[in-house]
C-alpha cells in the first residue's frame, strides 16, 4: 500500500482574477506533513502548483511524490496532468511542483468553469522520505533490547529487535511469517519492503501498548500499517483515538476519508452523526 490522499478545491471567483493573482488552500496535514496547493493566472494560463507547507532542513530533509492534478466539472468532464516522480528538498530545494502552463485561461473559462467556480482536485503519492527520523520515542526496539528478542526486523536501513511470537500473537501477517530454525544466541532477520521506519515505529510502539504514539500526525501512518500487516487491536486503538476525539483536532472531512479507507464503522457513524445538516 502507498501513501495517497486528495485535495480538493472549489476555485470561486474566478471570473475576477486577474494576471498575476492567486488563490490557495489552507494547510491540510497528511501522513504527518502539512501540505497545501495554489492556483494562479499567469501568462494567459493556469498555473497549478502543489507545496509541502514547512521549511526542509537544506540537503538534510527530502520528499519524492507523484502528482496528479485534475480539473472537474459537475458533469464529469475531466482533464489531468501527471507530473511523474518529482522531490522536494534534496540538491533539488523544490518548495513546489505542478504545471506553470495547466491548461490556457480562456479554455478554462469556457469548458469548466460554473457558476463562476472551477473544481481542483490534486492526488499526492509520497513515495519515500529522508531525514524525518523521529525524535522523541517512546519506546526503543535497538540493539539494547537484543537480549530480549528472537527476531530482526529491517526497515530501510533502521533496525527493530523485536519478539516474534508477541507479533505473532497481535498480527496475522507476522504469525504467518517462517521465522524459525536459526541458530541459539542468533536473531532471524526479515526485511520489511515499502513502509516507512517512522511509521513502523509508532506502529510497533502502540503494539506494545503505548497508546499516546498515536496522534493527529501519526495515525494515518500507524493505520496504514496496521492495516498492512492485519494488526486488529493497533486498528481499533487508531479508530478509538479519532472517535473519542482524545486531543484529536483532525478535520471531520478527513477523518471521514480514513473511516472509509480502513473499514471504521464506529467511527463512520460518529462522523455522520456530526455532519452539519
Amino acid at each position: 500500500m502507498t501513501k495517497e490522499f486528495v485535495m480538493t478545491r472549489k476555485v470561486k471567483n474566478i471570473a475576477a482574477m486577474k494576471e498575476g493573482d492567486s488563490q490557495s488552500t489552507t494547510s491540510e496535514q497528511h501522513f504527518g506533513l502539512p501540505w497545501y496547493f495554489k492556483v494562479f493566472c499567469k501568462d494567459k494560463h493556469l498555473q497549478l502548483c502543489v507545496y509541502y507547507g514547512a521549511q526542509l532542513i537544506a540537503e538534510e530533509q527530502s520528499i519524492e511524490v507523484e502528482c496528479d492534478f485534475k480539473m472537474i466539472t459537475p458533469t464529469g468532464k475531466i482533464f489531468v496532468e501527471k507530473t511523474g516522480v518529482r522531490k522536494y528538498g534534496g540538491e533539488t530545494q523544490y518548495i513546489g511542483i505542478g504545471f506553470p502552463k495547466f491548461m490556457l485561461w480562456e479554455k478554462m473559462m469556457k469548458e469548466f468553469v460554473v457558476e463562476d467556480t472551477v473544481t481542483v482536485e490534486v492526488c499526492l503519492k509520497i513515495i519515500d522520505t529522508w531525514g524525518f527520523e523521529k525524535k522523541v520515542k517512546v519506546r526503543n526496539f535497538d540493539e539494547a533490547m537484543k537480549e530480549f528478542s528472537d527476531v530482526v526486523l529491517v526497515v530501510k536501513e533502521t533496525r527493530f529487535h523485536v519478539a516474534k511470537l508477541f507479533l505473532a500473537a497481535q498480527s496475522g501477517y507476522f504469525k504467518a511469517l517462517p521465522i524459525g530454525n536459526f541458530k541459539e544466541g542468533n536473531s532471524s532477520e526479515v526485511t520489511l519492503s515499502s513502509i516507512d521506519p517512522n511509521d513502523f515505529q509508532n506502529f510497533l510502539e502502540v503494539l506494545y501498548g503505548h497508546q499516546e504514539a498515536i496522534t493527529d500526525e501519526s495515525v494515518e501512518g500507524v493505520l496504514l500499517i496496521a492495516d498492512m500487516y492485519n494488526a486488529k487491536l493497533v486498528t481499533q486503538n487508531c479508530e478509538n483515538f479519532l472517535f473519542r476525539g482524545a486531543g484529536s483536532k483532525m478535520m471531520l472531512k478527513k477523518q471521514l476519508q480514513l473511516a472509509y479507507r480502513y473499514n471504521l464503522e464506529n467511527l463512520k457513524r460518529s462522523c455522520y452523526s456530526n455532519l452539519e445538516i
